[in-house]
């Protein structure tokens, strides 16, 4: 029985154990959240007996539950900082502690909708778990019947899409932040994961300017070989790799090499301006990142170091030969990192950012951009089923929180009837003792705690301010020697463009000196051309005054022509009335010879007739 006893506390430690572990399939957060996903998901069976006796049962339990459990009510909204595809991020101040937090909400509707790209419980577990500085922290995660809400650190600094457009970034500004991205990927790396969409809307900074990654929803677990399997190509367009886009059409196989590619994406940008492969449409783009080797250009007009460049290049190549393949031991030690001495892989933490937030309190969000509240979609959610569906049951070990709690403690049984009550006596007195005398030690201890704790948070509040302003001081020291630098960039570009102007200048006075010469000898042709003229005018004149001599003879010649033209008409005239007369007269003769004719005729016929007769006598 002693055996089996011993067993039993030992397999009960051990589900204890089970239960108290967060990462457990059956950690305490877990079964509360079955608990309450089963209520929820039974709320339309109530016409079926065993459904309708469970939700009767359980119902005020879940509620009771769900108060006492940390929940939306514990944090009082402050304003919209983000919004994506599957919800909003909101800055939130948790009220019984005044900590501000951001407060990202997923739809649980829009997740189970789109289960083949939302990846919610990787986003979490990476959060929670991770004990990088370079990954935003997840310090709760909570639930109701149509949300996920996820409360991590609020970045203040805003992300570095925002910083791109608001300052000009150097190569050693460019050099601290694409090395921070470089330890934050190497984090996710280290905990079995591909992140998918590295860019600069995913990496935010702190209040003191360094950078933390964030938005892991596309993230997904690597096999034990150190790749995945997927067909859903997942990624932003100029920053996606050509092994992602390939996985549209199939299912596609690839490591951690397609996130260096995004770094190298990532650093082109921040040296360049622009994305290396970016095209008007879509389209364009990818058939340029799949192009990717006859299409990575660098401008001229714009300074890069060699370094620079090579590193670029390192990381837009083929997969086979990419920078990182084989671990992020090799991207740190590429020259682009380590000619230089600003910082070293270990102390990049503690050194002067290149830029530092300008916040004024702990609620600043000038550092994000403005989100109208009008804008958002509308909302849908999960209707009440008169069959189970188990909508909540893939939420199931969502919750999660990283302040300890206490559960189960566990009791030693009682061997006291194994002493003698002297012993018992003796022993107690004994413990007594031991009791006051570590009491007392214990007093003093926690006093000289109290002590050493004060003066370390007051050593650490000016430390903490020292290093602000230092860092603030170091930043307008960069961004003056900047300014100087550029100034001094404007004087040359002015000196250059002032000696063009002294040689144009010149070029102009012996162009001029040529012109005068010039000048003279049209002068000269020009005179010789007026005396040319002048004489033409006098022959002209003459001419002038000999056509007016023609013209008034001409017009006397048309006068006499006129009247030549008035006789002639008048002679046609009396010409055509003779012709009229001769015409009539003809007419005439021919009326009296046909008459004449006609008498003759009659005549010889009267003849014809009278020797008729007179033949007859």
């Amino acid at each position: 029985m002693a055996t089996s006893g011993k067993d039993l506390n030992q397999r009960t430690r051990q589900l204890e154990e089970r239960i108290i572990d967060a990462r457990s399939p059956i950690s305490i957060d877990s079964l509360l959240d079955s608990i309450i996903a089963l209520v929820y998901d039974s709320e339309g069976l109530k016409k079926t007996k065993n459904f309708d006796t469970f939700y009767s049962k359980f119902y005020a339990s879940t509620r009771d539950i769900r108060e006492r459990r940390i929940n939306f009510d514990d944090f009082e909204p402050i304003k919209i900082i983000g919004r994506g595809a599957f919800g909003t991020v909101d800055l939130v101040r948790r009220k019984s502690s005044g900590q501000v937090y951001a407060m990202k909400t997923l739809s649980k509707f829009e997740m189970l909708k789109r289960s083949d790209s939302a990846f919610f419980w990787e986003e979490r577990n990476i959060m929670a778990f991770s004990n990088s500085d370079w990954i935003v922290k997840l310090h709760y995660a909570f639930q109701d019947s149509k949300n996920l809400y996820m409360i991590m650190d609020y970045m203040p600094g805003g992300d570095l899409i925002t910083l791109l457009e608001r300052y000009e970034i150097n190569e050693s500004s460019a050099r601290f932040y694409c090395a921070e991205v470089v330890l934050a990927l190497d984090a996710i790396h280290s905990m079995g994961y591909i992140h998918r969409d590295i860019k600069p809307d995913n990496m935010l900074l702190d209040a003191r300017g360094h950078l933390k990654l964030a938005d892991f929803g596309t993230c997904i677990k690597m096999d034990k070989d150190g790749l995945v399997r997927s067909d859903t190509a997942v990624g932003t367009p100029d920053y996606i790799s050509p092994e992602i886009l390939k996985s549209q059409s199939t299912t596609g196989v690839y490591g951690r090499e397609v996130d260096w590619w995004s770094v190298g994406v990532f650093l082109y940008e921040m040296l360049l301006g622009e994305t290396p492969f970016y095209a008007e449409s879509l389209v364009g783009t990818y058939h340029k990142i799949m192009h990717h080797e006859d299409n990575l250009a660098f401008p001229e007009e714009i300074p890069l170091s060699s370094e620079a460049r090579t590193l670029i290049c390192a990381f837009l190549t083929d997969r086979s030969v990419r920078l990182g393949k084989n671990g992020v031991l090799e991207v740190k030690a590429h020259p682009f990192f380590t000619n230089h001495n600003e910082w070293t892989w270990e102390t990049i933490k503690k050194a002067t950012v290149p830029i530092v937030p300008p916040l004024t309190n702990d609620e600043d969000t000038s550092n994000f951009n403005e989100i109208d509240k009008n804008d958002a979609p509308s909302e849908e959610s999960f209707s009440v089923s008169k069959t189970f569906a188990g909508n909540q049951l893939s939420f199931i070990g969502f919750s999660f929180s990283n302040e300890q709690q206490l559960f189960l403690e566990r009791r030693s049984a009682n061997t006291f009837n194994n002493f003698s009550n002297a012993e018992l006596e003796q022993r107690f007195q004994e413990n007594e003792r031991i009791k006051n005398e570590l009491e007392i030690r214990v007093r003093r201890l926690y006093d000289d705690l109290n002590v050493k704790c004060q003066e370390e948070q007051s050593l650490n509040g000016k430390l903490y301010e020292i290093e602000r302003k230092n860092v603030i001081l170091t930043t307008e020291n960069k961004e003056a020697q900047r300014k100087y630098e550029l100034e001094l960039e404007n004087r040359r570009t002015y000196e250059r463009n002032l000696e063009e102007i002294h040689r144009t200048l010149e070029y102009e006075k012996q162009a001029k000196t040529q012109m005068d010469a010039t000048n003279r000898e049209w002068i000269e042709k020009i005179t010789t051309l007026e005396r040319q003229i002048n004489e033409l005018n006098d022959k002209l004149k003459i001419e002038l005054d000999s056509n007016t001599r023609l013209k008034k003879q001409n017009q006397e010649v048309q006068k006499t022509c006129a009247n030549f033209e008035r006789t002639h008409q008048e002679i046609q005239e009396k010409y055509q009335d003779l012709i009229n007369i001769k015409l009539r007269i003809e007419k005439d003769f021919h009326c009296q010879q046909s008459t004449l004719e006609q008498e003759k005729n009659a005549k010889s016929m009267a003849l014809e007739k009278i020797q008729e007769l007179e033949g007859k006598l």
